[in-house]
């Protein structure tokens, strides 16, 4: 559940395509990519695949090469109780390719998935063997299975020469330990976490692995274009959880379409977002966030034998038992009036969706009819 501070402040809520500018977020990110090497950017997935249609390519052209890639993050151990704007308290482990494609990049850990061992079933089993092998690091399965973030989609222009690719995504949070800590079980199995000694990560004759100590100032300038899209929204959701009790993991799917040229050219033409609802087994699209609360409530009320509330109540009950603790029920009613105030004056109310009042710090949310 993403309240309507979230909406207003995330990145990926457009009204339509149009050049990408750098996002206001992506400031934080010394390095981020210019605009025009980022593409534009896409409300839905009908209007991204539109903008990429190659009419000569026949459907098993469109036959993607699987891979996993996965983020490995660590708390910083430092972590102040005061939000830095130019500091992040989160660390992330990249790997400089040392050879063969992207020699010289920075990327996340993950490589092309296997028949064997039951890879293209599990991608999380791929995944653990990519990050065993390029870091010495080993994530156990169900904790790789929980880390799960989404799917990310590459197309080419020169689709001829560079395949299309699908990327099964996975986000690793570990506790980094200095050499003779003792690994307290019980507190990493409460928060996710994987307890790992310093000593413990190595790399390999194509990957050298490298803590950035602030995650914004990773070297994006030396990544793939797309990172500049995806991985920084990573990096700051989870950076602003931090200073706070921890929200629900960012989950979602990206669609990238590159300009031809590969690593010379890095840069994309057309690019697509795609935020979705954690759930306990396999993900599923959020068509709608304040629809989702309110499903999320009616299951609830059933399991509780409680009332039927007006869409207000319903609303606003959701939020709570989902651990949204703000706004308070004084700002929900002045938001809710807000809203109604704004449909009476609209000609055709039924048109509308939302309202978002930002002037106070805090929005109003519209009825969905």
């Amino acid at each position: 559940i993403i309240t309507s501070r979230d909406i207003m402040a995330d990145p990926l809520n457009y009204d339509k395509s149009e050049p990408c500018s750098v996002l206001s977020e992506n400031n934080l990110f010394c390095h981020a990519l210019p605009p025009e090497r980022l593409g534009a950017r896409h409300v839905s997935l009908e209007s991204f695949r539109n903008a990429i249609l190659q009419p000569d390519k026949k459907p098993e052209d469109d036959v993607p090469v699987e891979f996993s890639l996965a983020v490995i993050l660590s708390k910083d151990p430092n972590e102040r109780n005061i939000i830095d704007d130019k500091k992040s308290n989160i660390r992330i482990l990249l790997g400089k390719k040392l050879r063969g494609f992207g020699q010289g990049f920075y990327n996340c850990f993950g490589g092309k998935l296997e028949k064997t061992n039951d890879e293209y079933n599990n991608p999380a089993r791929g995944a653990i063997r990519e990050v065993r092998e390029e870091t010495g690091i080993h994530v156990p399965l169900s904790q790789m299975e929980k880390s799960y973030v989404g799917q990310i989609h590459f197309t080419f222009e020169d689709w001829k020469d560079n395949r299309a690719m699908k990327v099964h995504l996975f986000c690793v949070f570990v506790n980094l330990l200095e050499d003779g800590d003792v690994i307290n079980e019980q507190q990493c199995n409460e928060t996710d976490t994987l307890p790992i000694h310093s000593s413990q990560i190595r790399g390999c004759d194509e990957i050298e692995p490298k803590w950035f100590q602030n995650a914004y100032d990773i070297p994006l300038h030396q990544m793939f274009a797309d990172d500049t899209v995806w991985l920084t929204m990573l990096l700051k959701h989870y950076d602003t959880s931090m200073q706070q009790p921890m929200r629900q993991k960012l989950m979602f799917d990206a669609w990238f379409h590159f300009h031809p040229g590969g690593e010379g050219t890095n840069s994309m033409r057309h690019h697509f977002v795609q935020v979705n609802r954690p759930v306990k087994s396999a993900p599923g699209p959020m068509d709608s966030l304040v629809q989702s609360a309110i499903n999320d409530y009616a299951t609830y009320s059933k399991s509780k034998n409680v009332h039927t509330y007006s869409f207000e109540k319903k609303l606003f009950h959701a939020l709570h038992n989902n651990g949204i603790n703000s706004p308070t029920i004084k700002e929900f009613k002045e938001n809710w009036a807000m809203a109604n105030a704004v449909r009476t004056f609209m000609k055709d109310e039924n048109s509308m969706l939302a309202v978002i009042d930002v002037a106070g710090g805090h929005g109003a949310l519209g009825e969905f009819d």
